[in-house]
């Protein structure tokens, strides 16, 4: 049976190998019947049993339903004949039969043995056929002929060498275009046709791509000498005339006179002028040359090192330190970037920023108040971050109460999300628990939230060092670690304004990372590196609120087919953070249930823009893209490393490898 299945190939009957001029039906013979039908069958001797009709059926993957028990020899082979796969031998043999004007019993022999010989030829014939296949497909992959049509797989060669010749780009590969050509011309045989599609398409191809490589790299290497050769006259500029640019004038001077400009350049200095004088007096252009490449630069060295060692050294170590430190921390990558550039920068570059520039830098990293934000609260005197107290169930309580724990981005009874009221006033969830902070007491606890409760409203009042009081509105007290404590399970309270290092926190945004990306926002499919296939929501949409229409609808993997179920609007919610909106549905991305879990199954909900449908994108060295929910900061996995259609889609710790790695292909 599957043997058999393997040869089907969907066509139209109409246009076939064995289609003839429409001619109207004999009477009692089924109209959907080929042209010649004999008729001499229906004075038959023999007629075949149930048995032997289930059986003939089986060789084509067909059942027979009481129609087909029914039906006269003559149309139960109208009716195999119609249902064989296209060019088989059971289609061949069935017409035999059923155009035979001699024997009248032909039909009732093609039902009991003739179908089984055409069946064990065409089984015989499987190889063939899957080497033709093979072959054809790959000679059109060589000219982006992406899909072939089942029709031109089983062609002959002529026609199947025709199609390639058209569709081939005569620019871009013209080699396969002439060959092509040539086993096309009224000379030509098969034989050298189907040479040329097994083996000859790919010499022809490796040539064309041989070509175009070689006029790339000839016309690569003019362009790099050129640009090679001015770049290197302006670094050299740089050095005697900081700031200047290399004028048209300078660009066309031959080497030495270029040499001699330096030379005379009022800021050029002693290693600089010696160097310079030395070439020329070469009177080498290879050295003088170097001079202008290297040389300059050596020299300009010595003239930096001794005006500047002491400094340099100095500086450096700075710009080094503050690098240590903005790495352990984590969450200050303009800081970083910019005393990275800083380091790799001259001795100006590294004392602008040691004197402003690390403070400009550092400023970009303070987090301000807005609404939807996730954020951590981290104290500047304990470096410890606030959280709900209690494992599991007990962190979920009402009344439970804050304190200082060790800082995990992972940890969601240490997250908050902003809810902006007014005038500045934010509620503070917890993201465990869905329950905001409360300063009713002396202990900061959690309630569920109540809009009308001043003592769920909180403003931040910065301080110039970019920490921040968080003053509650209801009671106009702060939120204090207690007794000055830094230790984990420190408790936080209420009390007046000190603004001590106890009452002042550090916002902590877990995705604002050098490691996060910007995303153009757009209409996209994500497309899973390891299974090729794409994210959709799952379900059918063909009533409202149900299916994939409907809020929890899970996500799987699907071939990527287009429409509506994977493809998905990117909304940007800032600081490169981004909500996915589901094209079809018009529902987001969620982690179900705000789950932190592993394995937690992403899904559909209606759009909100809180922690669990924000997302941030890592960008992998491949081009693709972890997607890292900012709620749980777990990433989106095709779990258990699936590939199949149907497969489900989770979060799980990131750990980068192809299931958890998506391209964004634009839909």
């Amino acid at each position: 049976m599957r043997a058999v299945a393997a040869l089907a190939v969907t066509i139209t009957l109409a246009g076939g190998l064995f289609a003839s001029p429409a001619l109207a039906a004999p009477p009692g013979v089924d109209p959907s019947a080929p042209a010649s039908v004999s008729t001499v069958s229906f004075r038959a001797t023999q007629v075949s049993d149930f048995d032997q009709r289930v059986a003939a059926a089986s060789t084509i993957g067909e059942s027979v339903g009481s129609r087909e028990a029914r039906l006269a020899d003559l149309n139960f082979v109208i009716w195999i004949y119609n249902k064989a796969p296209f060019n088989s031998n059971i289609k061949k043999e069935a017409l035999k039969a059923l155009s035979n004007e001699v024997d009248e019993n032909a039909c009732y022999d093609f039902i009991v043995t003739g179908i089984h010989r055409a069946f064990r030829e065409d089984v015989r014939a499987i190889p063939v056929t899957d080497e033709r296949h093979r072959l054809r497909v790959r000679a059109a992959e060589r000219i982006g002929w992406t899909v072939v049509e089942p029709y031109y797989l089983d062609a002959n060669l002529s026609e199947f060498v025709t199609q390639l010749f058209i569709k081939t780009n005569g620019t871009e590969w013209p080699e396969i275009k002439a060959q092509a050509s040539a086993v096309l011309s009224s000379t030509s045989t098969d034989e050298q046709r189907q040479a040329f599609v097994a083996t000859g398409i790919e010499t022809a191809y490796n040539a064309d791509v041989q070509r175009r490589r070689e006029a790339a790299e000839r016309e690569k290497l003019e362009q790099l000498e050129k640009e090679k050769n001015l770049k290197a006259r302006g670094n050299a500029w740089q050095i005697v005339v900081p700031g200047g640019t290399l004028t048209p004038v300078l660009a066309n001077l031959t080497d030495s006179e270029f040499a001699w400009e330096i030379y005379n350049a009022p800021l050029a200095r002693k290693f600089v002028k010696a160097a310079a004088n030395a070439a020329l007096g070469t009177h080498d252009a290879a050295q003088i040359k170097t001079y202008i490449f290297t040389g300059i630069h050596i020299a300009h060295q010595k003239d930096v090192a001794e005006q500047d060692a002491a400094r340099a050294a100095e500086t450096e170590k700075k710009i080094k330190e503050i690098i240590d430190a903005a790495r352990v921390d984590g969450y200050m990558p303009s800081l970083l970037a910019a005393a990275t550039a800083a380091l790799a920068g001259d001795l100006n570059a590294r004392n602008a920023f040691i004197d402003l520039g690390q403070y400009d830098a550092a400023k970009k990293d303070v987090i301000k108040p807005s609404h939807h934000q996730v954020v951590q609260l981290k104290g500047q005197l304990s470096g410890r971050c606030v959280q709900i107290a209690g494992a599991d169930g007990q962190a979920v309580e009402y009344g439970q109460y804050n304190e200082l724990w060790d800082c995990y981005r992972t940890a969601a009874k240490e997250l908050w999300i902003l809810k902006a009221w007014s005038n500045g006033e934010f509620f503070l969830e917890n993201l465990n628990s869905q329950q905001c902070l409360d300063g009713h007491s002396d202990l900061v606890r959690q309630y569920p939230c109540d809009v009308n409760n001043g003592y769920h409203r909180w403003t931040f009042v910065q301080n110039t060092d970019g920490s921040y009081q968080i003053k509650n509105v209801g009671s106009g007290k702060y939120a204090t670690a207690k007794d000055g404590g830094k230790e984990n399970a420190t408790h936080v309270a209420t009390y007046g304004n000190t603004n001590d290092g106890n009452q002042r926190w550090r916002l902590i945004n877990p995705v604002h990372r050098s490691d996060v990306s910007t995303v153009s926002v757009g209409r996209y499919q994500l497309k899973g590196v390891q299974s090729g296939r794409c994210m959709q929501t799952a379900g059918l949409w063909d009533q409202p609120n149900q299916g994939a229409l409907a809020n929890f609808a899970g996500q799987e993997l699907w071939d990527c087919v287009g429409g509506g179920k994977m493809a998905w609007d990117l909304v940007g919610l800032g600081g490169k953070r981004y909500a996915l909106k589901n094209v079809m549905s018009g529902k987001c991305l969620d982690v179900k249930g705000t789950g932190h879990i592993n394995g937690t199954p992403l899904v559909q909900y209606d759009c909100h823009h809180g922690g669990s449908q924000q997302f941030v994108f890592i960008a992998q060295p491949d081009g693709s893209y972890v997607l890292e929910n900012v709620f749980n900061g777990k990433a989106a996995d095709a779990m258990n490393n699936a590939v199949q259609n149907g497969a489900w889609i989770g979060v799980h710790e990131m750990h980068g490898q192809t299931n958890q790695r998506w391209t964004l292909v634009p839909a």
